[in-house]
Order: structure tokens, then sequence, then C-alpha cells
């Protein structure tokens, strides 16, 4: 709870008993309703104050509630079709008076809160539009104000709380992506070590046609035809799977050597991770670099090996 000096707290204290009795009149409205709703605004207001909030303050905020005598207007002004609905009233009014307090946040309340607001705004709007092409530009710009919205939480030496609700979808929105394409683009090597394999595959199964004098056989050079017959019988596993497991052999050596270099990094420069990433890495340093670099590298001098084998048995070497 915000924490008021006696001044500022006996002036808040009498604006609620004006409300309470303006509002009191009308047998259909809450005065405990009307209250709550004008805690909370107050409470938004001073969420981020690190002292006791004055008598000044407080001065101020209760001059842009307005008179208590508004708050009766207010909640007389409704229509026909409100009492009719019954129960719809109180959600209608709690709707009113949510929005007006939203607004308050962006226009008037503290910077922070402002900044998640407008990030979660703006990747409402992302989601929304993307369908039309340009909600990619929201999406960036909530990415854009929830690392703001971050960063000044950290020059404030507090931490995100409640508000980390509104920043992170937009901010996960773009850092997830972004760590999956940095930490998985090694697995494009899968696609050419499946070609070089199907091109030596091609040449086996069209010598093998041409020998048995099938129709659509090529005879190919001797020494191009000795090496695919080689590079075939290197490769385990049935020859229809030949093309699938050179790519998964080949991806997971690529893996391994980038997640050697990726953990290097992140060991060198151990602050990099969680600026590119956030929040995803948060949590790691340069010691989760070493473990990441520890392991891939391993990994790849087993792959290594087993490909100085594939390549000797392939007559490759």
């Amino acid at each position: 709870m915000t924490a008021f000096t006696p001044e500022a707290e006996a002036r808040l204290e009498e604006y609620l008993r004006q409300v309470r009795a303006a509002v009191a009149r009308d047998p259909e409205v809450s005065p405990d309703e009307i209250e709550a709703d004008l805690r909370e605004h107050v409470e938004t207001e001073f969420h981020t104050a690190i002292r006791p909030v004055t008598l000044t303050e407080m001065e101020a905020v209760l001059v842009r509630l307005g008179p208590p005598e508004n708050w009766a207007t207010a909640a007389a002004g409704r229509s026909a079709k409100d009492v009719v609905v019954g129960d719809l009233t109180a959600l209608g009014r709690w709707f009113r008076t949510r929005t007006r307090g939203v607004l308050s946040t962006l226009w008037r309340g503290p910077e922070d809160w402002r900044l998640a607001y407008l990030a979660f705004g703006l990747f409402c709007l992302g989601v929304l539009t993307a369908i039309v092409g340009i909600g990619v530009l929201f999406l960036l710009a909530s990415y854009v104000m929830g690392r703001a919205a971050t960063e000044l939480a950290k020059e404030k030496g507090t931490t995100l709380g409640a508000r980390r609700w509104l920043v992170y979808p937009g901010v996960l929105v773009v850092s997830v992506p972004l760590f999956l394409a940095v930490m998985l683009w090694p697995l494009a090597a899968a696609a050419p070590a499946s070609e070089f394999v199907e091109s030596y595959e091609r040449v086996a199964r069209d010598t093998e046609l041409h020998e048995r004098g099938v129709r659509g056989g090529f005879k190919h050079p001797p020494e191009r035809v000795e090496q695919a017959r080689r590079m075939m019988a290197a490769i385990p596993g049935p020859r229809d799977w030949s093309e699938p497991v050179a790519g998964i052999f080949a991806a997971v050596g690529a893996l391994a050597l980038w997640w050697t270099v990726v953990g290097v990094a992140m060991w060198a420069f151990p602050k990099w991770p969680q600026v590119v990433f956030h929040p995803l890495l948060d949590g790691y340093d340069g010691w989760h670099g070493v473990k990441l670099a520890a392991v891939a590298g391993v990994a790849f001098l087993i792959w290594l090996g087993f490909a100085t084998r594939f390549a000797e048995a392939a007559g490759l070497t």
C-alpha cells in the first residue's frame, strides 16, 4: 500500500466522505464501489512513490478527479436502458471506471506504468492487424516500449512486478523468434548435405539400371560410380534413409560447432545474452556459457570422429 503523510491521508478521507454523502441519495448506486474505485485510482497514481505522499501531491490528484458532487451527477446520469438491463449497469460502471483509470495512467500516471500499458496496447494492435500486414510494425513498437519499461525499472532499482504481464507479451514476440533463429540456424546445413548424398545416390541408381539393361539407366565414369557405391555403403541404415541420415548428421555437427562458439561468446561477453534475448536469458552468466561450450565442444569432437571415419570409408579423403 502507498504511504501518505497524515495531512494527505486526512484530505483523502475527507474527499471520500464527501463523495459518499453525494452519491448516497441514489439507492441504486453503491457508495462502497465508488469509494473502492477512487482508492484504486489514487493507488495507481502513486504506485511508484518511494516516500510518503504529501498533501500537495494528494491535492493535485483530487483536483483532477473533480468535485465530489460530480460523482453523484455521473452516477445519476444513467439511461433508461441501463435501468432495464439491471446487472449490466454495474458492469458498465465498472468498465467506465477502469477505462478512466487506464487513460489517466497513460496520460498522467507514472512513466513506468504508461510504458507498460502502451507496450501491451501496441501488442494487441499488432495481433489484431497481423492479417493485413502492418501488425509487424505494431509488434516491433511494442517490443521497443517493453524494453524501455524494463530499462526504466532497472534505473529505478526496482523490478517490473505486475507490469511484466503487460510488458512481456510484446517483448517475447520478438525475443523468442530471434533466439530460435540465432540458436538453430545451423540446421540449414541439412539441405546441402542431403543434396550431396542424393547426387551420389542418383549415380548409383542410374548405374544399376544401366547394368540391368533397364530403360532409363545412364552410364557414368567408372571412378564416379565407384565413389558413389562407397558413399552409399558408408552411410548406415537402409539405402532409402541415406538422404535424411546425411542431413541429420550434418545438422548435428553444425549445431554442436555453433553452440560451442555461442558458449565461448557468452563466457567472453556475459552481458550480451541478457540484452539481446531479454527476458529469456536474464538469469544466465558467463559460467553458463562455459558449460554450453564444454558440452557442445565434446559433442562436436565426437561428431568429428564419426565424420572422419565416414569420409575415409566413402573415399572422400
